[in-house]
């Protein structure tokens, strides 16, 4: 499994407990590489990212989207187990 791939299919276990779907988590993922502007996130992943900035996981700066502390938190759990 790549980490670096945006379209990595995350373990649904560790998705479950985190809270999220796996759709959020690659949402999460795409974020965290690309810093997309809101354009692409729309076109990706529709309403997803919503929710995410709802729960405060992402945040919009500047006119990109870009990970919390707490999205960074449960990206690593993800990515890492830890």
């Amino acid at each position: 499994m790549e980490p670096d791939n945006e379209m990595v299919k995350f373990n649904p276990y560790r998705c479950k407990a985190l809270g999220l779907t796996e759709v959020e988590a690659r949402c999460l993922n795409f974020v965290r590489l690309n810093s997309p502007l809101a354009a692409w996130l729309r076109d990706r992943f529709p309403g997803v990212y919503v929710r995410l900035e709802m729960r405060g996981l992402i945040e919009r700066v500047d006119g990109a989207w870009r990970l919390t502390e707490a999205g960074k938190s449960k990206i690593r759990v993800l990515l890492k187990g830890r």
